[in-house]
Protein backbone atom coordinates (compact mmCIF):
# COMPACT_ATOMS: atom_id res chain seq x y z
CA UNK A 1 0.00 0.00 0.00
CA UNK A 2 1.34 3.51 -0.69
CA UNK A 3 1.44 6.04 1.82
CA UNK A 4 -0.80 8.37 0.34
CA UNK A 5 -3.48 5.34 0.61
CA UNK A 6 -2.52 4.73 4.46
CA UNK A 7 -2.69 7.77 5.60
CA UNK A 8 -6.34 8.30 3.76
CA UNK A 9 -7.45 5.73 5.03
CA UNK A 10 -6.57 6.50 8.45
CA UNK A 11 -7.84 9.67 8.36
CA UNK A 12 -11.10 8.26 7.34
CA UNK A 13 -11.11 5.73 10.21
CA UNK A 14 -10.09 8.91 12.35
CA UNK A 15 -12.80 10.82 11.03
CA UNK A 16 -15.98 8.09 11.82
CA UNK A 17 -14.55 7.17 14.78
CA UNK A 18 -14.77 10.88 16.32
CA UNK A 19 -17.49 11.56 15.00
CA UNK A 20 -19.09 8.65 16.72
CA UNK A 21 -17.42 9.41 19.82
CA UNK A 22 -19.19 13.14 19.83
CA UNK A 23 -22.12 12.21 17.53
CA UNK A 24 -20.82 15.43 15.78
CA UNK A 25 -19.35 15.15 12.32
CA UNK A 26 -17.70 18.68 12.66
CA UNK A 27 -15.98 16.82 15.90
CA UNK A 28 -14.81 14.41 13.27
CA UNK A 29 -13.28 16.82 10.64
CA UNK A 30 -11.67 19.20 13.54
CA UNK A 31 -9.62 15.28 14.33
CA UNK A 32 -8.97 14.80 10.71
CA UNK A 33 -7.30 18.50 10.51
CA UNK A 34 -5.45 17.96 13.66
CA UNK A 35 -3.89 14.68 12.54
CA UNK A 36 -3.21 16.29 8.89
CA UNK A 37 -1.70 19.20 10.65
CA UNK A 38 0.57 16.87 13.12
CA UNK A 39 1.73 14.24 9.84
CA UNK A 40 2.58 17.01 8.19
CA UNK A 41 4.92 18.92 10.59
CA UNK A 42 6.20 15.16 11.74
CA UNK A 43 6.96 16.45 15.13
CA UNK A 44 5.29 16.43 18.63
CA UNK A 45 2.99 19.88 18.72
CA UNK A 46 2.11 21.78 22.00
CA UNK A 47 -1.99 21.66 21.82
CA UNK A 48 -2.01 25.73 22.01
CA UNK A 49 0.42 26.07 19.07
CA UNK A 50 -2.02 23.41 17.34
CA UNK A 51 -4.79 25.66 18.46
CA UNK A 52 -2.96 29.01 17.02
CA UNK A 53 -2.02 26.79 13.63
CA UNK A 54 -6.09 25.85 13.05
CA UNK A 55 -7.21 29.00 13.76
CA UNK A 56 -9.57 26.70 16.75
CA UNK A 57 -9.77 27.50 20.29
CA UNK A 58 -7.61 25.75 22.35
CA UNK A 59 -10.46 23.80 24.72
CA UNK A 60 -11.92 22.01 21.69
CA UNK A 61 -8.13 21.30 20.13
CA UNK A 62 -7.56 19.38 23.87
CA UNK A 63 -10.73 17.98 23.73
CA UNK A 64 -10.57 16.31 20.09
CA UNK A 65 -6.65 15.43 21.25
CA UNK A 66 -7.67 13.42 24.63
CA UNK A 67 -10.41 11.57 23.09
CA UNK A 68 -7.70 10.54 20.29
CA UNK A 69 -5.51 9.65 22.46
CA UNK A 70 -7.72 7.81 24.31
CA UNK A 71 -8.39 5.66 21.34
CA UNK A 72 -4.85 5.26 20.35
CA UNK A 73 -4.59 7.98 17.58
CA UNK A 74 -2.28 10.21 19.11
CA UNK A 75 0.54 10.02 21.68
CA UNK A 76 2.15 12.96 23.46
CA UNK A 77 4.84 13.36 26.01
CA UNK A 78 4.59 15.70 28.86
CA UNK A 79 7.37 18.28 29.61
CA UNK A 80 8.36 20.45 32.74
CA UNK A 81 8.20 23.88 31.79
CA UNK A 82 10.37 26.97 34.36
CA UNK A 83 6.81 27.61 35.89
CA UNK A 84 5.77 24.21 37.38
CA UNK A 85 3.99 23.42 34.70
CA UNK A 86 3.80 20.41 32.20
CA UNK A 87 3.62 21.16 28.21
CA UNK A 88 1.80 18.09 26.85
CA UNK A 89 3.29 18.30 22.85
CA UNK A 90 1.15 15.63 20.52
CA UNK A 91 2.07 13.18 18.04
CA UNK A 92 0.21 10.94 15.47
CA UNK A 93 0.79 7.24 16.76
CA UNK A 94 2.44 5.53 13.66
CA UNK A 95 2.39 2.30 15.54
CA UNK A 96 -1.51 2.32 15.53
CA UNK A 97 -1.44 3.43 11.61
CA UNK A 98 0.63 0.15 11.43
CA UNK A 99 -1.38 -2.11 13.05
CA UNK A 100 -4.59 -0.58 11.82
CA UNK A 101 -3.76 -1.61 7.87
Amino acid sequence: MTEDLEMALFLEYARRRIAFEYDDEEMGELAVKVLKTLAERNEAIPDETLALILGIGATEIRRVLHVMHRVGLVGFTRESTDQYRYEYKWFVNRDFIRKFL
